[in-house]
């Protein structure tokens, strides 16, 4: 018998087989039966537990007597353990599958809301750093301007200082040539 890696399940193909219950009756009767069937799903298959034999077949034989589901219901409560769907642990696995997921986005968003006030930090610090640039060109500006005028002030000067040399010179020559 094919199953899940157990020996244990078995496939509704291998329970009609079996049992030679058709698969419709066996899936009318698991919808108000499930409570006493041992099954899980994996994949959108259904397995059974191979004590679910016994259980379709004593339901397959008390309708044979003509019990009505009522009775068969107290008759398979009287002697049939309650089961249950094995199915949750996958279930449970796909909760905590996604609360790890939604533990991972969760921190995901968190170190994107970081990473976004940083930049925000490094955007206004790079907004500074441009007004600090923007006022040290203007200021550098405003120096080459006065040195341009100190320069020519100087110039001017220079050639005023020449000149006066240069007069005083003349006269000084102009001195010695009368003597």
């Amino acid at each position: 018998m094919s199953g899940p890696g157990e020996s244990k399940w078995m496939t509704m193909a291998e329970m009609v087989d079996i049992t030679g219950i058709p698969e419709s009756t066996i899936r009318r009767w698991m919808k108000w039966s499930h409570h006493m069937i041992e099954t899980k799903k994996i994949k959108n298959r259904r397995y059974f537990s191979k004590e679910s034999i016994d259980i379709f077949q004593t339901i397959r034989d008390l309708y044979d007597q003509g019990k009505t589901r009522e009775e068969i219901l107290t008759v398979l409560e009287e002697t049939t353990p309650q089961t249950y769907d094995a199915t949750p642990t996958y279930e449970t696995h796909i909760q905590s599958s996604r609360q790890h997921d939604q533990n991972a986005m969760e921190s995901i968003i968190e170190r994107n809301t970081q990473a976004l006030h940083a930049t925000a930090h490094a955007i206004q610090m790079m907004r500074t750093q441009q007004q600090k640039i923007e006022s040290l060109k203007n200021e550098i500006e405003e120096l080459k301007e006065t040195i341009r005028e100190k320069d020519q002030k100087n110039e001017k000067d220079k050639m005023e200082l020449l000149n006066e040399i240069n007069n005083m010179m003349l006269e000084l020559i102009k001195n010695t040539k009368k003597k």
